[in-house]
């Protein structure tokens, strides 16, 4: 569904775009992670923020810091599909359900916001509205984003 998909890159880009200018151009990731409940955690992480915690961490390896939602700067900037947080992607989503095969919730989903960041990539919204390119992971996946 074409409503949902071009929600889900408005809320994108409006992550984006508010990040504060003193962190905007450190940002080096966006990331996207599914909830059970079918909707998409929008973050971002800066590497001036993984530097600043990994001499005092030692529990943490680089890796770990520097992909771990949880340790991001913003984990969670914006929730969509939330019943609460976003009730139009959450009506959105509920019209989309209606054309999901039953029991392949979660995976179509999943397909979906793959292909949203995936594209917003390639057409260079995510470069426009943060201002350079980044790194895309989604369910602590490195997305493939070439051209």
């Amino acid at each position: 569904m074409k409503a949902l998909s071009d929600h889900v890159a408005a809320c994108v880009e409006r992550v984006l775009r508010t990040v504060p200018a003193s962190a905007r151009e450190d940002v080096y990731i966006v990331s996207a992670w599914l909830g059970e409940d079918l909707t998409v955690s929008i973050g971002w992480n800066t590497s001036r923020h993984v530097r600043a915690r990994r001499p005092f961490d030692s529990r943490f390896a680089w890796g770990v810091l520097e992909w771990s939602r949880w340790e991001f700067e913003c984990p969670t900037a914006c929730v969509v599909c939330d019943r609460l947080a976003d009730p139009l992607g959450f009506a959105l989503c509920g019209r989309w359900l209606a054309s999901v095969e039953p029991g392949d919730e979660r995976t179509a989903f999943r397909s979906l916001i793959d292909g949203v960041v995936q594209e917003m990539h390639r057409d260079g919204r995510i470069a426009a509205a943060l201002g350079h390119s980044v790194a895309l992971i989604v369910e602590g996946e490195l997305q493939t984003c070439s051209a």
